[in-house]
């Protein structure tokens, strides 16, 4: 690669740079199921969540039954098909919570093999 390539490439990567921000998300996601939950669903959020995690999630549904209960988002794995479940929580929770919600979710046949938990205080 010839001089000005790099120059021109190093440019491009400086502009794409910019600074993490430390935000209340309650005060930009006051609730949970009407801000947050649509908010994270969008494409984008997703793939935020599922690169670092390995997994490439598609958007089932939001408040989908599964179970007995309903589970904030339900994606599909795009690279095997597998149901991935997103539990959210903007408020603390405890690991009761967790790990029960985690178990119910996986007991149905149509649920596969991956539950994400967000929560946030």
């Amino acid at each position: 690669m010839g001089e000005s390539a790099q120059l021109g490439e190093a440019k491009l990567m400086r502009s794409n740079l910019g600074r993490l921000e430390q935000v209340n998300l309650r005060v930009i996601r006051s609730t949970e199921d009407g801000d947050f939950i649509p908010w994270f669903a969008e494409e984008d959020n997703l793939r935020s969540l599922g690169n670092p995690i390995g997994i490439n999630l598609g958007l089932g549904a939001k408040e989908k039954s599964v179970g007995p209960f309903n589970t904030d988002i339900l994606c599909k794995d795009t690279v095997d098909s597998t149901w991935v479940i997103i539990e959210t929580q903007l408020e603390r929770t405890d690991h009761t919570h967790l790990i029960l919600r985690q178990v119910l979710y996986l007991a149905p046949k149509e649920v596969s093999k991956h539950t994400v938990d967000l929560t946030i205080s």
